[in-house]
Parts: C-alpha cells; structure tokens; sequence
C-alpha cells in the first residue's frame, strides 16, 4: 500500500516546479483595449474636423491609400450634417461636384505613421501612436485656403499580450515595432524552466529509487 501511494504522488511532485514557472511567465488577462485602427481613425478625424467646419457642402478627396481612415472622416462629417461629395483625381467618380456646388474642397493624406511599444515593467508596455496627415483646402474659386500638415500623437499602457489584439494583420499601417525581450526574460525564463525540469527528473528517480526500496 505504501508503494502505491508514494508512486501516485509523482505526478503532483513533478508538475509543481513547471507549474510555478508557469505563474511566473504567465500574461495577465486584462479588459479589452481600442485598437490601432481604431485610435488612428480617431487621430484622423481629430485633424480633419476642425478644417472643415465652417463649411457646409464640401468636395472631398481622401487618401486611396488608407481606405479605414477615409471612412472615420466621412462618418465624422456627416454626423456633423455636411454635405459631402467624393472627389478625385481622375474624375471618374460620379458624385463629383462642380465648382458652383461646394463652400470648399477638402484633401487629405496620410504623410507618416509610427507605432512603438516601451518596456514599461515585466508585463506592460507603452503604446506611442504618432499620425501626421497633410491636408490642402481649396475654395470654389480654385484659391488654396490652407495646405498643412496636421500632427497628433496618442499614449497609452497595454499589456504585452494584448499586441496581437490591438494590431490587425491586413493593415500593415497598424503594426508597430515591438520591444526586444528584456535581459530576465531572456536569460531567467530559460533558467528557471531548466532548473524546474532538473528539479522534476531528480524527484522522479529519488522518488523511484526509495519505493523500490520500500519493502
């Protein structure tokens, strides 16, 4: 009897050295977080709003690249009541609008993204979004009101394992560069785990070796 019960304990004694180092190097489950396309829309907006205030009917011609951002500006404006009609370069468009029909014409592009991720802890990292969008503005008379470049920035702390969720994979402009590994990360996680295994072998002969003794 005492033979059985010794050898039902192996599995309990071998699985808590690899179930500690598991506590250690485990994520935390945190509440969901905005995502970069999201924050970026949001950034968007923050640049192109204020521009087209004072204006009632506009003539707009987004960027082609960033199809995501162009949908938060026309959803924004619109709420806003304006009155908008697509525009571009080509003139294919049919809701192209004539000069006699909109107050302003209203450009904007995507001229720099940058997304980085700081160590910030063991578990958490520094989200750092910058956006600069260039705009042009151009009255019904074809005279350039304004042409600048509008830069915002956002900051916020996520934790490591929430990077996947916040990025979206078909959207390279939402992927950022992320932090190196830290040094006890890199060197403690592999130590830790190989005195854990170390410890589990030599339990599990000791453990073998003394029952077989047992009479």
């Amino acid at each position: 009897m005492q033979h059985v019960t010794i050898r039902s304990a192996i599995p309990t004694l071998l699985g808590l050295p690899l179930l500690v180092a598991a506590q250690i190097f485990a994520p935390a489950v945190t509440r969901a977080q905005a995502t970069n396309a999201e924050i970026l829309q949001e950034m968007a907006v923050q640049c192109v709003r204020p521009v087209a205030t004072p204006y009632a009917r506009l003539s707009l011609r987004p960027d082609p690249a960033n199809p995501f951002l162009n949908q938060a500006v026309f959803n924004a404006l619109t709420e806003d009541d304006k009155l908008l009609y697509l525009d571009t370069k080509d003139r294919t468009v049919d809701s192209v609008a004539t000069a006699n029909e909109v107050d302003a014409s209203l450009g904007f592009k995507v001229e720099r993204v940058s997304i980085r991720y700081d160590r910030d802890g063991r578990r958490k990292v520094t989200r750092n979004i910058d956006l600069d969008l260039s705009y042009i503005l151009v009255g019904p008379d074809r005279r350039i009101l304004s042409n600048q470049t509008c830069s915002t920035s956002h900051a916020d702390q996520i934790h490591r394992s929430q990077i996947d969720e916040v990025e979206n994979q078909t959207i390279p402009l939402t992927q950022g560069v992320r932090p190196s590994r830290g040094w006890l990360r890199r060197y403690a996680e592999p130590v830790v785990i190989g005195a854990a295994s170390a410890v589990a072998v030599y339990l599990f002969f000791n453990i073998r070796s003394d029952s077989n003794e047992s009479p």
